[in-house]
């Protein structure tokens, strides 16, 4: 079976990265996909059943998402 192992130096500590691509509302930041998320219930805790919506690209067109976290 082949393995591939990918290294990429951050400014972050493993905490804060993992924390960051947690945040599905910052995936704009880190993948080239999304152009726009936004956490719809953001007071309250995240988790299962977090909402979001976004606009992801799709065979060249921008396409609106609307997601639950699962749990």
């Amino acid at each position: 079976m082949s393995r591939f192992v990918e290294v990429i130096d951050l400014p972050l500590s493993p905490i804060a990265a993992s924390e960051s691509l947690a945040a599905f509302e910052r995936a704009a930041e880190w993948d080239p996909g999304v152009f726009a998320a936004t956490r719809l219930d953001p007071r309250a805790p995240r988790g299962a059943g977090t909402r979001f919506e976004g606009v992801v690209g799709l065979l060249g067109r921008r396409v609106p998402l609307a997601s639950r976290a699962g749990g």
